[in-house]
C-alpha cells in the first residue's frame, strides 16, 4: 500500500509528511522510532495497548517508541487525511518523551496547529534545504516543549481494565517467558478460542503477532542499547536464534548484528 498524495521533508533523523489515503506502514504496529501524528480528516479508529477510540479531526497523537498502534479507517480510504512527524532519540526527544510509555492523545491548542501548518507549507518551499532543516528542527523542539507533562492534559483512554488489556499486562510481565494462547488463556480462566476472537477484535492483530513483534521491538531496543544480539534474544523469549534472525531482519530490514557484538 502506498499514500495516494503525501507531501514529505526528511533531514537525517528526523521525518515530516502530510498524506492523504491508506497508510504506506501498514503492518508496522510498532516502531523503533518516535511518533507525533496530527489527525485531519477521514473516519478512522486508533488502537492502542491502553485504547480503542473513534479519533475525530485535529486530535494529536502522541506515539512513543516500541508502543503498539494501529490506525483503522472506518470511511472512505481517500479522505483518510493526516501529518506525520517521526524521528530517532535526539537530546530533546529524549527528555520531553521519556515519560510516556503509551500511546497518548491530546486536544492541541493554537500554536501546535500552527507549527504543523508551517510544516506542511515547508514541503512546497523554494527555501535551500539547510534552511528546511533549521525549520524543521525548531518545530520539532518547539512541539516536544509543548507536550510536556505540565502542559497537557489527563489521558484518554478507551480501553481500561478489559479483557485484551490483562492479556497485554500479562504478556508485558512474561516477555521472556513461553507464551502461547494456550498458557495465557489458562492464566486469565478463559478459553483459546475466546481469547483469540477478543483480542484480535479489540487490538486488530493475533496474539501471536503481537507476541512476535513486541519481543522484536523489545530485542532492538536492547541491542541498540549496547546489550550483545543474542543475550537480547534470549532475554525477549527466543531461543532459536535462525529464527529470531529471520523475524527481526524481516521487520527491520536490516541484521540484528548491525548495531551490536553477536555476544
Amino acid at each position: 500500500m502506498s499514500d495516494s498524495f503525501s507531501k514529505t521533508l526528511t533531514y537525517n533523523s528526523i521525518n515530516f509528511k502530510c498524506a492523504v489515503g491508506t497508510s504506506d506502514r501498514y503492518g508496522r504496529e510498532f516502531h523503533p522510532f518516535y511518533e507525533i501524528i496530527l489527525f485531519k480528516g477521514g473516519k478512522a479508529e486508533l488502537v492502542a495497548d491502553t485504547m480503542h477510540i473513534t479519533l475525530k479531526p485535529d486530535t494529536l497523537i502522541i506515539i512513543p517508541k516500541g508502543a503498539y498502534h494501529q490506525f483503522v479507517i472506518t470511511g472512505n480510504q481517500n479522505e483518510y487525511y493526516r501529518c506525520v512527524l517521526d524521528f530517532m532519540d535526539t537530546e530533546c526527544a529524549g527528555s520531553a518523551l521519556a515519560h510516556y510509555t503509551d500511546v497518548f492523545i491530546m486536544d492541541p491548542d493554537k500554536s501546535i496547529l500552527y507549527l504543523f501548518d508551517k510544516m506542511s507549507s515547508l514541503t512546497d518551499s523554494d527555501d535551500a534545504p539547510i534552511i528546511k532543516e533549521k525549520i524543521l528542527r525548531a518545530c520539532l523542539t518547539l512541539i516536544l516543549s509543548e507536550i510536556t507533562p505540565n502542559n497537557v492534559g489527563p489521558k484518554k483512554n478507551g480501553m481500561a481494565d478489559n479483557f485484551s488489556s490483562k492479556v497485554i499486562e500479562y504478556i508485558d510481565s512474561n516477555l521472556s517467558e513461553p507464551l502461547t494462547a494456550e498458557n495465557i488463556a489458562e492464566a486469565l480462566n478463559s478459553s483459546v478460542s475466546s481469547l483469540a476472537h477478543t483480542f484480535k477484535k479489540d487490538m486488530n492483530i493475533s496474539v501471536h503477532q503481537y507476541i512476535l513483534k513486541k519481543r522484536l521491538i523489545k530485542a532492538r531496543q536492547k541491542i541498540m542499547g549496547g546489550e550483545p544480539v543474542i543475550k537480547a534474544a534470549l532475554d525477549c523469549g527466543f531461543n532459536d536464534y535462525s529464527g529470531f534472525y529471520k523475524q527481526y531482519k524481516k521487520m527491520f530490514n536490516e541484521p540484528p548484528s548491525k548495531n551490536s557484538n553477536l555476544f
